[in-house]
């Protein structure tokens, strides 16, 4: 569980941070779970945008990624999700 202060820096950080991954209307499947461990392989914090055909609710859809990327939910900001996941073996984001 992140602390606001956590939270606050990881926002922070995403700012240049580009989306990684895209969910389209079939919602969460395998084939946006692939994507975003491939996504969280590469990086801790990552962007994923939701489209606009996008038949879940935006917070609903948030939740569903976090808890299927087993990952902390930073943020959400419009259509933009901001995602967490620490990486145990080589961590690159530093939190207090």
């Amino acid at each position: 569980m992140l602390t606001s202060k956590q939270k606050q820096i990881l926002k922070g950080l995403s700012y240049p941070i580009k989306p990684a991954v895209f969910m389209g209307n079939s919602g969460v499947d395998p084939a946006l779970l692939l994507a975003l461990d491939r996504a969280f392989a590469r990086e801790e914090l990552i962007k994923v945008k939701l489209s606009g055909v996008c038949k879940v609710p935006k917070r609903d859809a948030a939740a569903q990624l976090a808890a299927a990327g087993q990952a902390e939910l930073v943020n959400l900001i419009g259509r933009t999700v901001i995602l967490y996941r620490k990486n145990t073996e080589k961590p690159e984001i530093q939190l207090p």
